[in-house]
């Protein structure tokens, strides 16, 4: 009498098939990998890209002070000194209003301020007039530059730009 042929699978061919759904598992987890890490970078890129955009549109919505110069220079780190806060309600002059946006924004980056707001890693900002205009951005008008820096996780700097004309 005959044997019926062995039927199902060799243990070969279980490993061979294990060690290849291991290999598509470990891409997929790559992968995710990843995408977890190009969507934190969107997202601080992103959020810096909000935070010069503030500071622009107090600027945009004072533009006395910036002619007086309310704005120039500003630098701020993580362990810059706190600016001056303005106690000012109702009535206030341009610059009182300039000092008030400069704390505002100041709390993006210095970790001591009260309100200190944690939205980047190791974040500096920096808004200053660009009076060279070397590439003629802003014929005949004001241009002021906007740096936010963050710190990526592998330590690596990143930062947004933005330039407005006023």
């Amino acid at each position: 009498m005959r044997l019926p042929p062995d039927r199902g699978f060799s243990l070969i061919e279980v490993m061979i098939a294990t060690f290849v759904l291991a290999v598509g598992i470990l891409g997929v987890a790559q992968l995710h990998l990843s995408s977890f890490q190009n969507n934190r970078d969107a997202l601080y890129r992103n959020q810096a890209t909000i935070i010069a955009d503030d500071l622009l549109g107090r600027i945009r919505a004072n533009p006395n002070a910036l002619a007086s110069g309310a704005y120039n220079g500003l630098t701020f780190l993580p362990d810059s000194s706190t600016p001056a806060a303005v106690a000012c309600t109702a009535g206030c002059t341009a610059l009182e209003v300039a000092a008030h946006d400069v704390y505002q924004w100041a709390r993006n980056f210095v970790v001591n301020m009260p309100g200190y707001q944690a939205s980047l890693p190791g974040a500096r900002g920096s808004g200053n007039i660009d009076s060279a205009d070397a590439r003629g951005a802003c014929p005949s008008m004001v241009k002021y530059d906007v740096v936010v820096q963050w710190l990526r996780p592998n330590g690596e700097a990143d930062q947004v730009t933005l330039v407005a004309c006023f």
